[in-house]
């Protein structure tokens, strides 16, 4: 007998990197039919960051050749994505994750996928920033081509991400 999942069975993501995208992607390709969330606090489609520091700002890639998975295979998998909020607070006993909007989100199962951050090195300017993350100005900035060429404050963190240690999924091309 087939039992239809609910929303109790919803395991929920937390984190939009590299580590999550690869997760919710992971169980739908080994049949896992229930509810899935991924929460991320970046805006935007999950990415890789370390072709964000080197590739996309020496003008060898597009914003576009950064995610991590296909846009569309989110939708596709019925995977219920949610960027640009945060997770404020978890509730072990309800089994809820409680949003920065209030909003509170129950769940079977939770994975923590949060990462890490790009360690900003001491410095007297303490408004360097980190190329790490596609939400700042990095992406509106013309990529020059050259090592040499950087855009003013900012500096390449690639080596100090979490995802620089991590290879690509081999089930990346899978879907498109």
């Amino acid at each position: 007998m087939h039992i239809e999942p609910t929303v109790t069975d919803r395991i929920v993501v937390v984190g939009g990197g590299q580590a999550g995208a690869d997760f919710v992607a992971a169980l739908r390709m080994a049949g896992h039919q229930g509810p899935v969330t991924l929460v991320g606090e970046e805006p935007g489609y999950p990415y890789a960051r370390p072709p964000l520091s080197k590739a996309y700002l020496s003008g060898k890639a597009a914003a576009e050749d950064l995610y991590i998975r296909p846009p569309a295979m989110y939708e596709q998998q019925g995977i219920d994505l949610r960027t640009g909020i945060r997770v404020t607070a978890i509730d072990r006993t309800a089994r809820h994750v409680i949003l920065g909007d209030g909003e509170r989100l129950p769940y079977a199962r939770l994975v923590l996928a949060t990462g890490g951050r790009a360690r900003r090195l001491p410095a007297p300017d303490s408004t360097m920033r980190s190329t790490s993350t596609t939400s700042g100005p990095s992406l509106t900035w013309p990529p020059c081509g050259t090592a040499s060429c950087r855009a003013p404050g900012w500096s390449s963190s690639a080596a100090a991400t979490s995802g620089s240690r991590w290879p690509r999924s081999p089930g990346r091309s899978g879907w498109t």
